[in-house]
């Protein structure tokens, strides 16, 4: 029972954060301590890694508090009819007036509030010594607002706060909860209020259903000296001397896979009132989620610092790896504590959440040294591939000892710890080699790629023995050991190739994509047989232009299994590649061309300058899934493609066009160059997201990895000062330019409000019913239940309310059909919790009714012609011929009809979970069920469970003797007061 559009009516006034800006400076230290910018950035680093939760009030405050929330420079009180935000006392940070830190303040005690009864056993003493010192504190009120919404706690957090305040133990108050998020519950007809933390901030939504209108939001402050709205919009109050500023507010809807942002902001009203300026919008578009920065850091010393490649490990840890020229680089636990030359390889490991270092050392000799791309095995062992000039790389176990060109490759292993290499080899010609891409097999083999311009590069049962142009690719396999080269061959024609990208197929042979300007390129089972590129010129000179290859050779490397072109008439070159897990392989590269070969594209016209490509070929390299470009009207150049497990492709590079492609971007284009992080899903149809990330300067992503959730880590190299950063490990640039670390996750959600039954389209819900929930990018699949009893997961989603397992019949990228738990029988109100995999999406809230009926139609879409059959009989009760693939006819007076429906209400002999029990054709409604038929009313014979199926009632009745005739006859159903859906059915 699903319907062909998954659009819900809701508007989301999003993302207002109240940053604490609190005025800073000098810290009082004893001339032995740390410098007071060494104290500062150590507890900047420290606080950053804690964010703002909301304790539930049980008697450790005023009895006014619902929750309370102690952040860095306040503390945040909820009550039903307002919210407190008391800052810290200036005092009490003996602090001078030199610097302003945001958004975390510097005071880490708790601000002494007449409520506060005391204090838990884990913080420091009271702050204020002296009384005459009050700390300022400013609240807010909603104007005109439900004096008395629901409030509850979302998200409870692990551990428990404890308050022991003097001996005596009756005042103690112990086990108290902690939770991620606070609701407020229509405080104004049609809108919620949501508290949460996001990373040192604390932030609030209002959640605008429906037909509801935001403009009867209003915020009333006290405690104010002035307020006022700053020149980018944010709306700044003064209270004693502290700015608390709240960010101008972010209101968008997506349409069309757009993002459409509406205008918008704060407007000042009399009295110290605060409303907001919305224009028009669409009220029947659903709710879009940012993707947002789930950490971001800068990571370099005092030069140029720039991150090649990135990869992860099973338990969620980062590895990259580059080159730097800073002295100073950040280092942790380094096996090589001096940098040798003036450009270092460095290679570093963080935690998952990125708050820190691992190890982190330089790798190289005396000359230059890079490192350019990185694979994890599945023990945490990191496989490093670069190039160097240096003729004392430090080497373990080699297999060559000597550099014998200019630049020689390099290959070597780190252990788990980073504290020692298992191997470190040369490997090279007389001439020079380049390298570029790495990648492991099942069993821990190592295959290579990159540039050779040697005749003596040294081959090992090659494909192809001899250097045949000017330059050539190479491809190599050696052992996880590091002890035996398996293979190493030329790939190339007359010209000059560059391998690019490597990747793996399910049976363990290699793919690689790179560039080729040679007609006679090898070629074998071509998708594109002949060489597309034309004459190319710069500076007065002529070449010819290159094109894509793309070859895939045996696991043994003995012979090509296809090889071909892939390009149009001006340069175009593959940049990165990937495979997944069924053989289909993902190319991104860049190109010039008009017309570079596309298919099912989402992008089928070339955007000007240079474009990102995307394309992906199912496994034997014989056709296109889709090919598309991608990009603006100036230069947009992916660096590196991802997959995950649904098949959906990750690409990131960077880009300086206006007019790139963006679907829910965090931000627009801010610098000369921003990067750019695009997912496109597995059909190449639609983007899930695409996004700029960027500071005012130049910023590219280099290389990108996905997890088994779907978050995306990108680095890259900035030099931005202004470079977005999120709970960083590194909170400024520290040269004119730094290497970045990024995740970016895409908030998979069910839509708030988004709940309702499944055959009327309309809510609230009723226990036992089919109900389906809308949600965004829960899924790149459709899966539906295929046997009794109904699964509680499907495709790896599972969904609870108040905690019980729902049975799911369909699960798709947008919503989610499933039957409502009748254990939430007599609720008003049921919490909603979806899940992928171990993936926790935010929870929403749904209004649940004893009876809620609808009746399920035709169409899908919860009118026109009903779900109504003729009695024992396979007829729709409609005009004949009138439904595609069903026999149907009027229905005569005096005929039994039966109406399919759900939401009915409780039942006799209510079914259980097991098969059996839901073939019970006795389980009839508790409430009488009355059917009116063109404004006649009559009693259904029978009206209960439909047997064999789940959550699907049949409603038996007699058409009545004097119901109107004709092909649009209306029908609906009522039972405990509820009425359902009108839909029609013909009569004769």
């Amino acid at each position: 029972m699903q319907h062909p559009s998954f659009f819900l009516s809701v508007l989301l006034l999003s993302f207002l954060s109240i940053a604490i800006l609190i005025t800073s400076g000098k810290i009082s230290v004893p001339p032995s301590s740390p410098s007071s910018t060494e104290l500062k950035n150590r507890v900047l680093k420290t606080l950053l890694r804690v964010p703002p939760s909301f304790e539930a009030n049980q008697g450790q405050t005023d009895s006014q508090v619902k929750f309370l929330s102690r952040a860095n420079g306040y503390t945040l009180f909820v009550t039903a009819q307002e919210t407190v935000i008391a800052l810290r006392s200036p005092s009490s940070r003996d602090i001078g007036q030199e610097s302003r830190l945001s958004p975390l303040a510097f005071g880490q005690r708790t601000a002494t509030h007449p409520w506060q009864k005391g204090l838990t056993h884990s913080e420091e003493p009271t702050e204020a010594s002296d009384p005459s010192v009050q700390a300022p504190v400013v609240r807010m009120k909603l104007a005109g607002a439900n004096p008395d919404p629901r409030m509850v706690g979302l998200e409870e957090l692990p551990g428990k706060n404890h308050y022991f305040t003097g001996n005596d133990p009756i005042a103690w108050r112990t086990n108290i909860p902690a939770y991620a998020k606070v609701r407020l519950e229509a405080v104004y007809p049609g809108i919620d209020m949501v508290y949460y933390g996001n990373q040192s901030e604390m932030e609030y939504d209002f959640m605008v259903s429906p037909g509801a209108n935001p403009s009867q939001v209003v915020l009333d402050f006290s405690g104010i000296d002035r307020l006022n709205i700053d020149s980018s919009g944010n709306l700044v109050l003064c209270a004693a001397g502290e700015d608390v500023r709240m960010r101008k507010p972010l209101i968008y809807q997506e349409a069309s896979n757009e993002r459409i942002e509406i205008e918008g902001g704060y407007a000042l009203l009399a009295g110290n009132r605060v409303g907001f300026d919305i224009g028009h919008y669409d009220a029947s578009r659903l709710l879009v989620i940012d993707p947002v920065l789930d950490f971001s850091t800068y990571l370099g010393g005092n030069d140029v610092d720039q991150i090649n490649a990135i990869a992860l490990d099973s338990s969620g840890n980062i590895y990259v790896t580059g080159t730097t020229s800073a002295t100073n680089f950040p280092l942790v636990a380094p096996i090589q504590a001096i940098k040798g030359a003036s450009s270092e390889a460095f290679v570093s490991k963080l935690n998952p959440s990125g708050s820190a270092l691992l190890y982190s050392t330089y790798i190289g000799g005396a000359a230059e040294d890079h490192g350019h791309d990185i694979a994890v095995d599945s023990l945490g062992n990191a496989y490093v591939f670069g190039d160097t000039a240096s003729a004392n790389f430090p080497l373990v176990n080699p297999l060559r000892i000597s550099n014998t060109g200019s630049f020689d490759l390099v290959i070597f292993k780190l252990n788990p710890e980073g504290s020692a290499m298992s191997f470190s080899t040369y490997w090279g010609g007389s001439a020079s080699e380049g390298a570029d891409g790495i990648a492991l097999d099942s069993s821990g083999n190592l295959f290579l790629t990159g540039i050779t311009r040697s005749s003596n590069f040294p081959t090992v049962a090659p494909f192809q023995a001899a250097l045949s142009g000017t330059a050539d690719a190479f491809i190599m396999k050696m052992n996880s050991t590091g002890s035996s080269m398996l293979f190493s061959t030329f790939l190339g024609g007359s010209g000059f190739e560059i391998g690019y990208g490597i990747a793996i197929d399910p049976s363990g042979n290699p793919v690689i994509t790179g560039s080729t300007d040679s007609v006679a390129f090898p070629t074998l089972n071509p998708l594109q047989s002949t060489f597309g590129g034309g004459t190319c010129s710069s500076g007065g000179s002529s070449f010819p232009c290159d094109d894509v290859f793309v070859s895939k050779l045996s696991s043994s490397g003995t012979a090509l299994i296809y090889s071909s072109f892939l390009g149009g008439n001006s340069n175009d070159a593959g940049l990165s590649i990937a495979s997944d897990a069924s053989g289909n392989i993902y190319i991104a590269g860049l190109t010039q061309s008009f017309n570079f070969p596309t298919f099912n594209p989402y992008q089928s016209i070339f955007g000007g300058g240079t474009d990102a490509f995307v394309a992906k070929l199912n496994p034997a390299g014989s056709s296109f899934i889709y090919s598309t470009y991608l990009g603006g009207g100036i230069n947009d150049v992916p660096n590196s493609i991802a997959v995950d497990a649904l098949g959906n492709a990750y690409i990131t590079g960077g880009t300086d066009s206006t007019s790139f492609p963006l679907v829910n971007s965090m931000q627009s284009l801010l610098g000369t160059l921003d990067s750019f992080i695009t997912k496109f899903n597995a059909s190449g149809s639609t983007l899930a997201y695409s996004t700029l990330l960027g500071g005012s300067g130049s910023d590219v992503t280099i290389d990108i990895a996905v997890d088994s959730s779907g978050a995306a880590f990108v680095a890259g190299i900035t030099d931005s000062t202004n470079f977005p950063t999120a709970k960083p490990l590194q909170t400024s640039i520290a040269s004119i330019v730094d290497a970045f670390i990024s995740k970016v996750v895409f908030r998979q959600a069910l839509n708030p409000g988004g709940i309702v039954n499944a055959a009327s389209y309309s809510s609230p819900v009723a226990p036992g019913s089919i109900a389906t929930a809308f949600g965004t990018d829960l899924t790149s699949l459709i899966t539906q239940a295929t046997q009794l009893p109904l699964p509680t997961t499907l495709d790896s989603i599972t969904l609870r309310l108040n905690n019980i397992a729902a049975p799911l019949i369909v699960t798709t990228g947008q919503q989610i059909n499933f039957q409502l738990p009748w254990e939430l029988e007599g609720q008003s109100q049921a919490t909603v919790v979806a899940s992928i995999g171990s993936l926790a999406l935010p929870s929403i809230t749904v209004n649940l009714a004893n009876t809620a009926p609808g009746i399920f139609t035709m169409n899908q879409s919860g009118s026109g012609q009903g779900a109504i059959l003729i009695s024992n009989s396979a007829i729709i009760a409609a005009p004949a011929t009138s439904i595609p693939g069903w026999t149907s006819r009027p229905a005569n007076r005096g005929e039994y009809i039966t109406i399919y429906c759900t939401g009915l209400g409780p039942v006799t002999n209510r079914p259980l979970t097991a098969a059996p029990a839901l073939r019970n054709p006795l389980s009839a409604t508790t409430s009488p069920v009355t059917v009116t038929i063109g404004g006649v009313s009559v009693i259904a014979a029978f009206a209960g469970l439909s047997p064999d199926f789940v959550g699907l009632y049949q409603v038996d009745v007699p058409v009545p003797q004097n119901a109107p005739t004709g092909s649009a006859v209306t029908v609906t159903v009522q039972v405990g007061g509820s009425t359902s859906n009108s839909v029609i059915m013909a009569v004769q």
